[in-house]
């Protein structure tokens, strides 16, 4: 999943570029905190954790109410599994 929300995007085109400033070490921080972050939202989700889920949703979405209003993307995934579908019959 972070290489869907993060690394698959910008911050590797970014970390790719010969004049970046993002060297190996930064992108290996990034990675681990994504992952662990990740790692914990989906596990309060498979564990049915929604309280703990929805105080950590709420307690975050007091920041960042200023930036651009989130558009879900899903990268072609439904496409993909469209295409699939269509082989199965």
């Amino acid at each position: 999943m972070t290489h869907f929300a993060f690394r698959n995007g910008p911050v590797e085109d970014m970390h790719a570029d010969p004049n970046s400033q993002l060297s190996e070490e930064d992108m290996k921080t990034f990675n681990i905190f994504m992952i662990n972050r990740m790692a914990y939202i989906f596990d309060l989700i498979i564990e049915e954790r929604w309280i703990e889920f929805s105080v950590m949703v709420n307690s975050n979405g007091l920041y960042g109410q200023d930036w651009d209003k989130a558009v879900p993307y899903d990268s072609g995934t439904l496409k993909l599994i469209e295409m699939d579908m269509k082989t199965f019959k």
